[in-house]
């Protein structure tokens, strides 16, 4: 079983530990596949995506970077050639509708249970839960301009939804949407990540996740499992 990193986002600074421990459970041949798709092209091009992406690697010692921008043309037998997969943030409803066109999903979760590492950051987060209505509220909610009805994701996260970006001024829109739907959320402000290995969720970062339930909300401290 492979592992799965997911990041509430933010700049360089605020993410760098997430970026730390996500290069240290990579073999020595550390090439990299960067999907950069979510991000809308009016705020930055895939290229602009690229040198960003390159640049915070690079000062990690990871130089052997390939960018992906049309899922449908990767194979299965191309992707488990990568160390590792990085989905970057922007909107989580484009995300999904492209990856979903592209069965993409199901490659994905073969990969990781074959042994490969995959890190989500914000839109590429929220696609491994199970629900990406998540992504719809708080001070960064995506719009779903691709009219998307069937939010249901890849489920990966032990049955919770990911919520990204969170302040405490998100709260009632998430206790609202867990009670609507019947699923708990986890909560990752910026600086804070989730480690997912074998069917376990360890928090990372420099910031405590939260725990939405239908009644109750739970603060989990950075390197405690739940």
């Amino acid at each position: 079983m492979g592992h799965i990193i997911l990041s509430g986002e933010g700049d360089g600074k605020q993410t760098k530990k997430l970026d730390e421990f996500f290069v240290s459970l990579l073999p020595k041949a550390k090439n990299v596949l960067y999907i950069p798709i979510a991000m809308p092209q009016e705020l930055h091009t895939y290229k602009e995506c690229l040198v960003w992406f390159r640049s915070t690697m690079k000062a990690l010692g990871v130089h052997d970077i390939t960018m992906a921008t049309n899922l449908e043309d990767m194979e299965y037998h191309q992707l488990k050639d990568y160390a590792a997969v990085y989905i970057g943030g922007g909107n989580t409803f484009y995300l999904w509708k492209k990856v979903k066109e592209a069965q993409f999903d199901k490659k994905l979760d073969r990969y990781i249970k074959d042994g490969g590492v995959v890190y989500g950051g914000s839109a590429g987060a929220i696609i491994i839960g199970k629900d990406i209505g998540t992504a719809k509220f708080g001070g960064d909610a995506d719009k779903n301009k691709v009219r998307l009805r069937n939010f249901r994701s890849m489920d990966l996260a032990r049955g919770l939804s990911i919520q990204c970006h969170y302040t405490k001024a998100d709260e009632k829109q998430i206790l609202e949407y867990v009670k609507k739907n019947g699923m708990d959320v986890v909560s990752l402000p910026k600086e804070t990540g989730l480690h997912i290995h074998k069917n376990k969720i360890r928090v990372i970062g420099t910031k405590p996740a939260y725990l939405f339930g239908a009644t109750s909300k739970k603060k989990i401290a950075v390197n405690a499992s739940f």
